[in-house]
């Protein structure tokens, strides 16, 4: 979490006496992590690489900036669920794309864990594979010749 949105949340427990309920914590930060504005995108969903369906969170203040397409470490360490807190000044630049990869995150849902590790799917290969179909269809969809990636850690790879 950004050092203002802490701020905020902060500034709401000492304002309010105490805690303050989950219901309006998750309000607080649904109000956070919004995008405004006519141009901007903020968007949770599934698209089809690689035969299956992937989570992906498209998030940005204006959709025609260039998108940068974030590779999260792990391979099970996503990001989707708190990258707003650390990516909120790219999407001032950019629209950024985080991606659950095969396997992790938002994707592990009806998994078989136990078998996860003997997944003839879950290679280097075939997550390449995935990346590479997702770059394209983002190119097609924001209608952008370049996408801009970054890995971390094992994103990288």
């Amino acid at each position: 979490m950004g050092s203002r949105h802490f701020l905020a949340m902060l500034a709401l427990f000492v304002l309010s006496g105490g805690p303050i309920s989950a219901q309006d914590g998750q309000a607080i930060v649904r109000d956070l992590q919004a995008i405004r504005g006519s141009d901007g995108v903020q968007v949770l969903e599934q698209v089809e690489l690689g035969g299956i369906p992937q989570w992906v969170s498209v998030r940005g203040k204006d959709r025609s900036n260039p998108v940068l397409l974030f590779l999260h470490g792990g391979p099970g360490d996503p990001g989707i669920g708190l990258s707003w807190a650390f990516q909120r000044s790219w999407e001032e630049f950019f629209t950024v794309v985080q991606w659950d990869q095969r396997g992790g995150g938002k994707n592990v849902s009806g998994i078989d864990l136990t078998r996860r590790v003997e997944d003839p799917d879950l290679t280097i290969d075939r997550l390449t594979a995935d990346a590479e179909e997702l770059v394209a269809h983002l190119r097609d969809r924001f209608q952008q010749d370049r996408i801009l990636v970054v890995g971390h850690s094992w994103g990288t790879v």
